[in-house]
């Protein structure tokens, strides 16, 4: 691991050489804002100025960082809105070649433990200390009425089928799972392969890591009058003396996949979250408090150490018209704009610092011809309170 901590010096030199100059500025504010503890940065600047290659120097200055806080495993967590994006940008973030990225086909959160432990076990010593994980929010977080891909279906039955308290059930598990699904033994025997291929790989640790969480949520997760263990033996049976009726399977499907979703979160641990284009997934910042989503998204949120880059050029409505101002004077541009700053200022304390230093701003903005040298003063203010976690590169327009 010593030449590997050895080595990051020569690949963010690297890496930074590759920046254009305003980018590599950005990367080194980041770097300067991490280190001086704020953990939420929102790089705006405009399309088609490079955010990705800005995240990709972020990347390298940030394993840094955690070489010197010690840390001797970093886990680079990259969400975007698809799979296809995920597949064009995770090759511009690989700080080095032989850094590999997971598969785009498993980003979603409930099948991210295979992905972790593969990660983990890797040959590659480089690719065991930088995890770079792909995460798709409307396929993870959203899960409460989808019964989710073929994909995911046959990675949860090749963990269930192992379980000892489901041996004598293997034909009824397999029934529940692939309804609905064509193609479906092409899917199973790949994931059946991979778990064996990880487990492999991690001399036993992840079938035997699978195994006791997966047997502990079963029996604690209460569905309908009994835990979920019992409830799908129930339905095993049924389908063992009835045959599966479809509707019936659909309920199972959706909370086995908030289980595994909760599984992975346990073992996802990030310690750097890139957010790309995020105004895609807004709801992630401000979700509701009593729904399934909003647990999940606390719960993958919910670390002190942990640093967020929230990359998007538009993070929020520019302005409001007069027409869009609804009639209870809602402006939605206002609303969402505290909704980004108050997620990049986690404290309460900063989060009312700083709406009195923009509310001040708004009255000498108004105030503008009465007293200039306090508005500028007001300006200033609002301008450095923003400096602290955002960053923003405009292209200079010249003109005769």
């Amino acid at each position: 691991m010593n030449s590997i901590f050895n080595r990051l010096d020569e690949i963010e030199e690297t890496v930074m050489d590759e920046l254009k100059d305003f980018q590599r500025a950005t990367v080194e504010r980041i770097d300067y804002l991490y280190r001086h503890g704020q953990n939420r940065i929102l790089v705006s600047d405009e399309v088609g100025l490079g955010k990705t290659l800005v995240a990709r120097g972020t990347i390298a200055k940030f394993a840094k960082l955690r070489r010197d806080e010690g840390d001797n495993l970093v886990k680079v967590v990259y969400i975007c809105s698809n799979a296809t994006i995920a597949e064009q940008n995770l090759d511009k973030l690989r700080i080095v070649n032989e850094l590999r990225p997971e598969n785009t086909h498993s980003s979603r959160l409930s099948m991210q433990h295979l992905n972790i432990f593969n990660q983990e076990n890797d040959q590659n010593v480089l690719n065991r200390y930088i995890q770079l994980i792909p995460l798709t929010p409307e396929t993870s977080f959203k899960v409460s009425n989808s019964q989710g891909t073929m994909n995911e279906r046959a990675l949860m039955l090749a963990i269930l089928r192992r379980l000892p308290t489901f041996r004598q059930w293997q034909k009824q598990l397999d029934e529940i799972f692939r309804f609905g699904v064509h193609y479906w033994e092409g899917s199973k025997n790949y994931y059946e392969n991979q778990v064996n291929l990880c487990n492999e790989k991690s001399d036993g640790e992840y079938l035997k890591y699978m195994t006791k969480e997966v047997t502990k949520q079963l029996s604690e997760i209460r569905f309908g009058e009994k835990s979920l263990l019992l409830s799908l033996k129930d339905l095993c049976r049924k389908i063992k003396k009835e045959g599966l009726v479809k509707r019936e399977a659909k309920p199972f499907i959706v909370r086995l996949r908030i289980m595994f979703a909760d599984i992975s979160l346990n073992k996802l641990e990030p310690d750097l979250i890139i957010m790309d284009e995020f105004q895609r997934f807004k709801y992630l910042l401000s979700s509701d408090r009593n729904s399934e989503m909003d647990r999940l998204v606390n719960k993958f949120f919910n670390s002190e150490d942990m640093r967020i880059l929230m990359l998007s050029a538009t993070p929020y409505k520019m302005y409001s018209t007069l027409d869009e101002i609804d009639e209870d004077q809602i402006d939605a541009h206002y609303s969402e704009f505290f909704n980004v700053m108050e997620f990049l200022n986690v404290c309460k304390r900063e989060r009312i610092k700083f709406k009195e230093i923009w509310n001040n701003y708004s009255i000498e903005l108004k105030e503008f011809d009465n007293n200039k040298d306090s508005f500028i003063l007001a300006k200033t203010k609002a301008e450095n309170a923003m400096f602290k976690s955002i960053c923003r590169t405009e292209r200079i327009t010249e003109s005769e």
